[in-house]
């Protein structure tokens, strides 16, 4: 299984990839957009989880796992979940607003409440 760091490497990449993205479309792909930062959160979720040794075999089993061991982090991660969710499964528009507004500041409250976390760590 992978571990923390490897996670939080996972997460960066994915974040680089997002911003890569928007730097080269600023006005299109903001569904792609999203859907990079909630898999930054992903693994910046997992990053938690992988320090109390457990890894999630799926989106639930992660959400449950979130909700125990990492509650702070659980509202805005379950906020990337569905905006990703519904601009998938859906076919919800995803608008710049929504990304810089919505998507973007729940993945930096991740990724500074996950910072956090793994710096208090034993």
């Amino acid at each position: 299984m992978p571990t923390s760091a490897e996670h939080l490497e996972k997460a960066r990449h994915n974040e680089e990839f997002v911003t890569a993205l928007l730097a080269a479309h600023p006005k299109r792909f903001f569904d792609w957009a999203l859907n990079g930062a909630f898999y930054a959160a992903v693994h910046y979720v997992e990053a938690v989880l992988a320090e109390v040794g457990y890894h999630s075999c799926d989106h639930g089993d992660r959400g449950r796992a979130a909700q125990r061991h990492f509650q702070q982090g659980y509202r805005p991660f379950r906020i990337l979940k569905d905006l990703s969710m519904r601009a998938r499964y859906q076919c919800a528009p995803v608008v710049p607003g929504d990304y810089e507004t919505v998507a973007g500041k729940h993945l930096a409250e991740i990724r500074r409440k996950v910072q956090a976390k793994i710096r208090a760590a034993p």
